[in-house]
């Protein structure tokens, strides 16, 4: 889901469609909400699955045609012309992160410590990180 409320278009495209632009577009209700349900392969696997690279094509109200990066993605990642891409973010079981010690904070953490600035990512309903 994207919210571009001044767009006239968006489509999504990436790893999993030879970068076709035109192949899904995504449809607007009345917020400015953009969304689109991809239905999984004829084998049942996901359209999309991890790792995969993806954009979204946006069609301005001035007719301007750009590609985009989606405020939701949870991986960017820098290809060779130096922009970056979204990357489904989707991992197996067994290649989840496992955590290695129980204790995070360092010995030399002090309860005085302050983070100056943090960037977590954008809000969004979940109420979590994205």
């Amino acid at each position: 889901m994207e919210w571009a409320p001044g767009a006239k278009g968006i489509s999504i495209f990436g790893d999993f469609n030879g970068w076709n632009r035109n192949e899904f577009w995504l449809q607007r209700n009345e917020f400015g909400c953009w969304c689109i349900t991809l239905k999984a392969l004829e084998d049942g696997t996901p359209r999309i699955k991890h790792r995969m690279k993806y954009k979204l094509f946006v069609v301005g109200a001035d007719e301007s045609r750009m590609d985009r990066n989606s405020v939701w993605a949870s991986w960017a990642i820098q290809g060779n012309s130096g922009l970056f891409d979204c990357c489904f973010w989707d991992p197996p079981a067994e290649e989840k992160h496992v955590w290695k010690y129980k204790e995070v904070r360092s010995s030399k953490t002090k309860e005085s410590d302050r983070i100056y600035e943090s960037h977590v990512g954008m809000a969004h309903e979940g109420g979590g990180v994205c």
